[in-house]
Parts: structure tokens; sequence; C-alpha cells
């Protein structure tokens, strides 16, 4: 399935999360260490929706770095 929306879904874990992008088709593996590079490059492709799941807090550090990068924008949380 493809999308032209730019949409970015984010399963996190304690120090790593799966980053899979829609309209890519692809997924990419981030280290907590590269969690503010991840969110800069991220926010330069400027996507329309960036949902993470809530883990008991796991998300709150990378959520961070994408609000800062995002320009205060926050990724929409989901509990599954």
């Amino acid at each position: 399935m493809s999308s032209s929306k730019h949409i970015v879904g984010i399963d996190i874990a304690k120090h790593k999360c799966d980053a899979y992008f829609l309209r890519e088709q692809r997924h990419q593996l981030i280290t907590a260490k590269e969690y503010h590079d991840f969110a800069q490059s991220l926010a330069e492709t400027r996507p329309d929706l960036v949902v993470m799941e809530a883990t008991g807090g796991y998300e709150r550090t990378l959520a961070g770095h994408l609000a800062a990068a995002l320009n205060g924008r926050t990724p929409q949380g989901l509990n599954a």
C-alpha cells in the first residue's frame, strides 16, 4: 500500500525504535543515541503525520526530539 501523504509510524522500545515510512515503504532502525539526528532529518522531509506508540514512557525522549525539530508539532501517540 502506497500513499501520497508522508506518514511515518514509529515502534518504540527501551533503547531503540523502528520507523516505517509509508510512502517509501521502508524501515529505519534508530538507536537512542541517534534520536536527535533522526528527528532533524525527519523535520527536513516535512512529514504530514508522525505516529508513535505510547510505551510507558520510553517514547518521551524521542517525542521531545521530534517536537523540537518539528517546531512544536508533537507526534500522535497510540496505545495498541
